[in-house]
């Protein structure tokens, strides 16, 4: 029998998008978490924080990074977004939600 091996290797450049899209999805959240903690020190004090030049640089890097996370989940989305068996078929029927009428 003839085996095809371009799915395995669109399986396996699918994941590495999705761990791409994970960790820097992950990344993002620190740079909010951070900028969060800046708007709270600065609340509370002078203006000034204790974060210092980094802290302002928080918020731009969370807006940069969130972008290149979700540019990096489109090829997973794509990839995984029909669930086709081997012979081009979808796996499962779509039934619709809610029927509002008997046929």
């Amino acid at each position: 029998m003839v085996g095809s091996t371009a799915g395995r290797s669109n399986v396996r450049l699918t994941s590495r998008f999705a761990y791409a899209a994970g960790t820097t999805g992950i990344l993002a959240n620190l740079f909010l978490i951070a900028l969060y903690v800046q708007l709270g020190l600065q609340a509370g004090g002078e203006g000034q924080t204790l974060l210092g030049p980094a802290g302002e640089l928080a918020g731009p890097a969370n807006d940069l990074v969130g972008s290149l996370a979700t540019a990096f989940m489109i090829p997973v989305a794509l990839a995984s977004g029909g669930a086709c068996r081997s012979d081009g078929q979808h796996a499962s029927r779509r039934r619709p939600a809610l029927r509002l009428w008997r046929s």
